[in-house]
């Protein structure tokens, strides 16, 4: 395809060069893309309805709705959309027992438009190759209108409901299905409900302030190939500034119900010059739940703060290549309902719990993590391991460690040569207090007692302290005393 770089703006973006983009993407992302009874009218194209089908491994992804009008702006951007109130969304199941389901699609306030983006391409017939949009809903509402099971005869009532408030986005498109958008929804309240003869449920949940943001590119995304690339790129992230939820489930065992809530949740998922990458975080958790089918009516749980962050390749290199996970669980507490399963007399600390790994790697990649592996030989060899920080803190004891490790390759078996110090404190006195209730038995102390004096050195009252140390013939020892 021949392309010319014109000056950004230097043609106005046509209703018809508009529609020949949202075509080429369509092609490119493998989906059908068909306006019913499409006329020009005036500046503008006009049809009666449209239909978006994606025919998926899954199943077959159907959206319908009508009328629909591309059309001149009358402000910076250059193409508006008239984009139907009404539209429906069906959903036909290839697995499972579900057939079908269809959901009516209500959007109001809707505000679509898009222009040339700032040094875009055309092709030989003046279609821009990218442009710029803006997105903008009062509210969007999804409701379930009807569903088909394969397999029953006992009727089922199935409630689904959606509803999206101040949703509004802006991005980039291009041609060949690549995108990068971000967006906000001020509001999104979801609500579930099954009544079936065997059983009932019942959800709801409301997050409030959030945003996302979705970037893709490249062979893979663009249906061209099977397997990740180093082109390939996909990320998309989502937080939540407070959420809450409940559910209830009912059966011939028992009922089952919880109430959820949180401060605040982040979330990232991202793959992109051949490495892989993971974020998540929340604070201010909340969980209560009830129960009557155990012996214990409920439980409740909080958390402060969680974290858990992964990164590494998932492409092979002539080079050892950086891998890291983070985890964070900081200030847990549990009800006394659940402590009073196994120390119902309070002989074991409540305080709240923490736990907290820092660590990171160098790693050879064997196998090429994004297509078929080989399970002939382990996917990754480590070259380094660095255990930045590693700290627990739960039952009145605690841990903290911290090392470096190199690894001599021998074949399929890594051997670790470095050095981590650990200590710990509290261990005596947790061990009398699993003694009182019956954890362990007193018989149980003398040998645990015996292995700390000789692996461990005293650092204070009920502490201790040792270096744990791996050499390259394989021996490890700690305190100086080698394990047997």
């Amino acid at each position: 395809m021949t392309t010319t770089a014109l000056p950004a703006f230097a043609q106005e973006l046509t209703p018809a060069q508009a529609l020949a983009l949202i075509e080429q993407a369509a092609v490119s992302m493998n989906v059908d893309f068909k306006l019913r009874n499409q006329r020009v009218e005036g500046d503008a194209i006009v049809a009666d309805g449209f239909k978006y089908t994606a025919d998926e491994e899954v199943g077959l992804f159907t959206f319908t709705g009508g009328p629909i009008a591309l059309r001149p702006s009358a402000d910076d951007y250059d193409v508006e959309i008239d984009w139907p109130e009404q539209s429906s969304i069906r959903i036909d199941s290839r697995e499972g027992e579900l057939e079908s389901l269809t959901f009516g699609v209500e959007m109001l306030g809707t505000d679509y438009r898009f222009r040339i983006a700032d040094g875009a391409q055309r092709d030989a017939d003046g279609v821009p190759e990218l442009i710029d949009y803006t997105f903008d809903v009062e509210s969007f509402a999804m409701t379930l209108l009807e569903f088909e099971e394969a397999v029953g005869e006992d009727p089922v009532d199935f409630d689904l409901n959606v509803l999206l408030s101040e949703l509004g986005s802006v991005g980039t498109w291009a041609a060949d299905g690549d995108q990068s958008m971000s967006g906000s929804i001020g509001s999104m309240v979801t609500e579930f409900f099954v009544d079936a003869v065997d059983g009932r449920s019942r959800s709801s949940s409301r997050s409030e302030g959030l945003s996302f943001a979705l970037d893709t590119a490249g062979p893979l995304i663009r249906g061209e190939t099977e397997t990740i690339g180093p082109d390939d790129v996909l990320r998309f992230s989502f937080s939540s500034s407070g959420s809450q939820g409940s559910a209830e489930f009912g059966g011939p065992d028992g009922n089952f119900s919880y109430q959820t809530s949180s401060g605040g949740t982040a979330f990232a998922v991202g793959v992109g010059d051949g490495r892989f990458d993971f974020e998540a975080g929340a604070s201010a958790l909340n969980a209560d739940i009830a129960f009557d089918m155990l012996p214990v009516p409920g439980a409740a749980f909080a958390v402060e703060e969680m974290s858990l962050d992964i990164s590494g390749p998932i492409l092979p290199s002539d080079e050892a290549q950086a891998a890291s996970l983070s985890l964070g669980l900081e200030r847990l507490t549990v009800s006394d309902t659940l402590w009073g399963l196994f120390d119902p007399q309070a002989v074991l600390p409540r305080d709240p719990a923490t736990l907290i790994a820092e660590i990171s790697a160098e790693i050879d990649l064997q196998e090429d993590l994004g297509g078929m592996m080989e399970m002939d030989q382990p996917p990754f060899m480590p070259r380094s391991i660095q255990i930045e920080r590693l700290e627990a803190d739960a039952v009145g004891a605690a841990l903290m460690a911290s090392g470096a490790f190199d690894f001599i390759v021998d074949g399929f078996e890594p051997i670790p040569v470095g050095k981590a110090t650990v200590e710990v404190s509290g261990i005596n006195q947790l061990m009398e207090n699993l003694t009182q209730i019956g954890v362990i038995t007193s018989s149980d102390l003398l040998p645990v007692r015996m292995m700390l004096g000789v692996f461990m050195q005293p650092n204070g009252d009920d502490s201790y302290f040792t270096e744990i140390e791996a050499a390259a013939d394989g021996l490890i020892s700690a305190n100086g005393v080698p394990f047997q």
